[in-house]
């Protein structure tokens, strides 16, 4: 199985601006749109080189990634309509680098931290323990602050499955999340849906051909607020 990150993990000056043991950032900083932010972090380059030549491999993350799969292979009671598989195994990591997509992230966080500071009550999910073993990895061989920031407790910053088609995944990575379709009318109505078990992301996951540079598999892995 593939899995793609939806929010890229991407150099942050948050990291240099005096952040206490719970992570809550200065609200004199105003990041108000996607275009301040990627100007104020240099990161147009960046997105450059996403346009240029996609999401980034990331195969150093695999032994990750799996544990992650493992650890949140857990089954709904729901009735299902067809067999599914009781083990998935990761074959490739795609970071999304698209600068524009994590300015949009990037500031909504920073509206949420400035709106509900200490007013968050903090929510535990299944995947933050191998998710923070992972990002530990990459900062401590990976440049650290230039390749990844930990988790943010204070706005319930945390990973989550989201399961879709293949076409979506390509149009997600260049175009980001559409509220609207038809495919997000779910249980609770219309939204994004995302899920702590990799198991209940997979049931509404679909192969496809395999195109360069991607995998025939669907199912993501997102950086969520839940604040």
């Amino acid at each position: 199985m593939g899995c793609f990150f939806g929010r890229p993990t991407t150099a942050s000056q948050e990291e240099n601006l005096g952040v206490d043991s719970v992570n809550a950032f200065p609200l004199a900083r105003r990041e108000s749109s996607a275009q301040e932010v990627v100007l104020r972090r240099h990161l147009g380059l960046r997105h450059i080189r996403y346009r240029l030549y996609g999401p980034q491999d990331n195969p150093e993350l695999l032994p990750f990634v799996q544990t992650l799969m493992d650890t949140t292979m857990i089954f709904s009671p729901s009735q299902k309509k067809i067999p599914l598989p009781r083990h998935l195994i990761a074959k490739k990591v795609l970071r999304n680098e698209n600068m524009m997509i994590y300015g949009k992230y990037a500031a909504k966080r920073h509206q949420i931290r400035a709106c509900r500071l200490n007013e968050i009550c903090s929510v535990d999910v299944s995947t933050q323990q191998a998710a923070k073993a992972m990002q530990l990895f990459r900062s401590q061989n990976f440049g650290g602050r230039e390749c990844s920031r930990m988790l943010e407790k204070g706005v319930n910053e945390v990973y989550l499955w989201h399961g879709t088609s293949y076409d979506a995944v390509r149009s997600i990575f260049d175009k980001d999340f559409r509220m609207g379709a038809k495919a997000h009318k779910g249980l609770f109505g219309s939204g994004l849906y995302f899920a702590e078990s990799c198991a209940k992301a997979d049931e509404y996951s679909s192969d496809a051909k395999h195109v360069k540079g991607w995998y025939s598999t669907d199912q993501k892995k997102h950086r969520i607020l839940e604040g």
